[in-house]
């Protein structure tokens, strides 16, 4: 399979720790737009993180427009934090908030649903 390079899901600062003092936290800003080209990308980096932290904080709120894979990748994420007894926070955009609850998918994604 052929890779082409483009631009990161996430910011190019996305994982980070919250303090010196722990590598139990990492955080994830995601960037603008998200969709399937982006998907493959997101993943990688999302194990990554997954991988060395066992808290992570994903900053969704710059996020203007994200589609169905994206929000799925994230609901197997909070799944397997779950399993794995890992804590996965996300700050929501409104347009993040509002494609989630169209899709279902905010209660999965520990998200409060608006109306």
């Amino acid at each position: 399979m052929s890779r082409k390079s483009k631009k990161p899901a996430t910011d190019s600062d996305e994982i980070m720790p919250e303090s010196d003092e722990s590598s139990s936290s990492g955080e994830i800003n995601l960037n603008p737009v998200l969709n399937i080209e982006d998907v493959g990308s997101l993943r990688e980096q999302l194990l990554l993180v997954f991988d060395q932290y066992e808290s992570i904080d994903i900053d969704a709120s710059k996020v203007e427009s994200i589609d169905t894979s994206s929000l799925q990748l994230l609901v197997v994420l909070m799944r397997e934090a779950a399993k794995e007894s890992k804590k996965i926070s996300i700050k929501p955009s409104d347009n993040f908030l509002n494609c989630a609850n169209l899709l279902g998918v905010s209660g999965m994604l520990a998200l409060a649903e608006t109306d």
